[in-house]
């Protein structure tokens, strides 16, 4: 409804008074530009309403040194206020949430975009590289595989650079508009090797087109997979979902004399 009002006042012919241009100054806004600094915008991506109470309840259990308010700001779209930049940080370097298997993407406040013109098209996932040889499990090559599909935030590797371990993880921000990733060629030295991708905490997805679900009715349609025939069976399965197991690290033992 917001964003349909949003648009409809293109196409209105205001009156003289409409039209007066109000100026907001700085000094007018100075006391939410300072709390803007402690608040992160917070959207589902879902195709339904998510119970409020619900999820408000269960962000209440957040590990937080202080207090978090919760302001509802429009359909499945929530304001966070913290009191403190580490419980915010921790908020935001946690990434990527969920409730209800479905995505809560998150945006820095800027508090001069309204509501219904903020854009969630981006989110952070933690994604997996599976059956690399030992000698490309290190940071650069983590780094070119992971900007090969979105933009790489951190690479989990130790002080000098190397991963040894059973696969290399990526921090990175990837288009929620595009089917995820299951995978890449990669060429070494000649030879074809293919790169399995997996997702840490995987969100709600279309098994159809790969596709986070994004709009009301279901995941948005690709035309592009339509007419290649991919769409016709199914081609991303839970398997994209990374084992929650344990994690990737080094068993360091001192054998000692």
């Amino acid at each position: 409804m917001e964003e349909d009002l949003a648009k409809l006042w293109n196409k209105l012919s205001l009156t003289k008074e409409e039209r007066y241009e109000l100026v907001i100054t700085e000094q007018d806004v100075q006391v939410t530009t300072e709390k803007r600094k402690l608040c992160l915008v917070r959207k589902f991506i879902a195709d339904k309403r998510v119970n409020r109470d619900a999820f408000k309840s269960t962000m209440m259990k957040w590990k937080a040194t202080t207090s978090i308010r919760i302001f509802d700001v429009g359909e499945n779209l929530f304001l966070f206020e913290f009191k403190s930049d580490k419980d915010m940080c921790k908020v935001w370097e946690g990434q990527p949430w969920m409730f209800d298997m479905n995505l809560l993407c998150l945006k820095m406040f800027d508090g001069l975009t309204p509501p219904a013109e903020l854009s969630f098209t981006h989110t952070n996932l933690w994604v997996q590289f599976y059956n690399l040889p030992f000698g490309c499990m290190n940071k650069k090559v983590g780094t070119r595989i992971g900007n090969s599909i979105g933009r790489v935030t951190q690479v989990d590797s130790n002080g000098n650079g190397n991963f040894w371990g059973r696969f290399i993880r990526v921090l990175i921000e990837v288009d929620l508009m595009k089917p995820i990733a299951r995978g890449k060629m990669m060429d070494l030295f000649g030879q074809l090797t293919f790169v399995q991708f997996k997702c840490k905490r995987l969100p709600r997805l279309c098994f159809k087109y790969g596709v986070i679900k994004y709009a009301k009715g279901g995941c948005v349609g690709h035309s592009s997979l339509e007419s290649t025939g991919m769409a016709k069976t199914k081609q991303y399965g839970s398997w994209l979902r990374a084992s929650s197991s344990g994690p990737n690290f080094e068993f360091a033992h001192n054998l000692g004399n």
